[in-house]
């Protein structure tokens, strides 16, 4: 993962999803983008029809790449506190996390966290 520039979301998602392949969790990145589309509003209905997957494959997924994403962080955070030269970059993935696995969670956009978490 060290390789891997991480800019956006979506490479947060990505570089999660790669742990998930090394874990053996999925073989392939056939549900990648389906869980991309969850987490920018898509309807459930669409995704799976789309897709040809079923709920509960998204959801455990969903649910891997959120644990991944919380670790992400987390080491984000702690390597920010040793590397100041990274720390800025750093300090940014660990902020993309926390986002992320809210969006991931509830399946929203950012602008709509007030709606939901209170």
């Amino acid at each position: 993962m060290e390789q891997v520039e991480i800019e956006t979301f979506q490479d947060v998602v990505k570089a999660a999803y790669e742990v998930l392949k090394a874990e053996g969790r999925t073989r392939n990145y056939k549900l990648l983008q389906p869980v991309l589309e969850w987490c920018d509003e898509e309807p459930l209905d669409e995704i799976l029809e789309r897709h040809k997957i079923m709920a509960g494959d998204l959801y455990s997924v969903r649910d891997n790449l959120e644990r991944i994403i919380t670790f992400i962080g987390i080491i984000a955070i702690h390597l920010s506190e040793s590397d100041f030269d990274l720390q800025d970059k750093l300090i940014n993935i660990a902020e993309m996390a926390e986002t992320l696995k809210i969006r991931m969670h509830y399946g929203i956009r950012e602008e709509l966290f007030d709606l939901v978490v209170r």
